[in-house]
């Protein structure tokens, strides 16, 4: 019962921070969220490991 607990705990300490570093780098939150609901802490670890999106200059300068 206690290894269960724990495990749902990782998964979704894992769902938000593969969230928070998707956002950070320009990737979809959603599907990083859920990757990490599937994977557990091997998607967080993906969502760090891969390089930022670029994004055009035109819209990063309106803020879109």
């Amino acid at each position: 019962m206690i290894a269960a607990s724990i495990a749902v705990i990782v998964c979704i300490a894992s769902m938000l921070m593969a969230g928070r570093i998707a956002a950070r780098r320009g990737r979809s939150t959603r599907t990083w969220i859920w990757l990490a609901a599937v994977f557990g802490p091997l998607a967080t670890l993906a969502a760090w490991a891969l390089p930022a999106k670029r994004v055009p200059s035109h819209i990063a300068a309106n803020g879109h």
